[in-house]
């Protein structure tokens, strides 16, 4: 509250964030309560320590995210209930897979393989889609040079000669983002979990198998899709029908790897990076395959 007000007296426009821990009930909800009316956004670190190898890729990619994101939305209605009439939201300034299945979080791969890139691309395209969250990184930008051969945590690492999967996904997000997200209507397979998967408040909830956001750039020139198909042996077929939107193009590529256990790093970008084939009909149907184990990124141009 002291800080705050030190800061909006130099400076009336400045946002004020404070970081809490999500779950905890003193450094959490009491601080929340607490500084009420003194803050603009809030910072969570909604980090997953499911257990990576144990847990089957659907529970670790679909299921924790929907439990975390069930747990975000009811944050943003704390948030409202504490601070009526002010736009307050969430950034979350930090997260990631963090399982420590093999002993420690850095030497886990799925934190860093395909496993860990599926986790974060569920995440992305549903911040991207329901306004979640204002805005997100993630950790960790940078790997240090002693760990550069076997840290699965980090996007960027001093090796020249190899790149992190969890580097390729978001960098495909980010070129694939556009400036509206665009409403979607249809089904897909769902994920259901277990009944011995843990109670309601610690298990992973139920959700679609293969969630998707389509996205445009403000000129209506191009749509962008994002999908991630997080079955670990299954290929979901694709149809889109395009409203408002006449495309004469698709073109895409494709994370994936077949093996939940690869080193976090890669030997070459076409292990993982690969182009995406899309069927376009009439310039308004889109017809593909989306493997398991896989996020796919598609762009449509007028």
């Amino acid at each position: 509250i002291a800080v705050g007000a030190a800061v909006r007296q130099v400076h009336p426009e400045g946002q004020i964030g404070v970081g809490i821990h999500a779950t905890d009930l003193h450094w959490g909800h009491y601080v929340l309560a607490a500084a009420a009316g003194h803050y603009d956004f809030v910072c969570g670190h909604w980090y997953s320590f499911v257990n990576a190898e144990k847990s089957p890729l659907e529970a670790v990619a679909a299921g924790e995210n929907y439990r975390l994101l069930d747990e975000m939305l009811r944050m943003n209605a704390l948030l409202r209930r504490y601070n009526p009439g002010r736009d307050v939201c969430q950034y979350d300034t930090e997260w990631s897979l963090h399982s420590n299945a093999a002993g420690t979080v850095a030497g886990t791969p799925q934190n860093g393989n395909i496993v860990g890139a599926l986790h974060r691309a569920v995440r992305l395209i549903y911040y991207l889609r329901e306004d979640i969250v204002r805005g997100a990184s993630a950790w960790e930008m940078f790997s240090s040079p002693a760990k550069s051969r076997w840290n699965a945590l980090g996007l960027l690492a001093p090796d020249a000669d190899r790149q992190a999967a969890i580097y390729w996904v978001h960098r495909c997000v980010n070129e694939q983002v556009g400036d509206w997200a665009v409403a979607i209507d249809g089904t897909t397979p769902y994920y259901a979990p277990p009944a011995e998967a843990g109670d309601a408040s610690r298990g992973p909830h139920a959700g679609p198998l293969v969630p998707l956001v389509a996205m445009r750039d403000e000129a209506g020139s191009f749509l962008t899709v994002i999908a991630a198909n997080v079955s670990s042996g299954r290929t979901v077929p694709c149809t889109l029908r395009l409203e408002g939107f006449v495309a004469s193009s698709a073109e895409g590529v494709r994370l994936s790897q077949d093996d939940v256990s690869a080193h976090p790093l890669l030997a070459r970008k076409a292990d993982l990076v690969t182009p995406f084939a899309a069927r376009l009909e009439s310039g308004t149907r889109v017809r593909c395959e989306i493997p398991p184990r896989s996020a796919v990124f598609l762009r449509l141009k007028k």
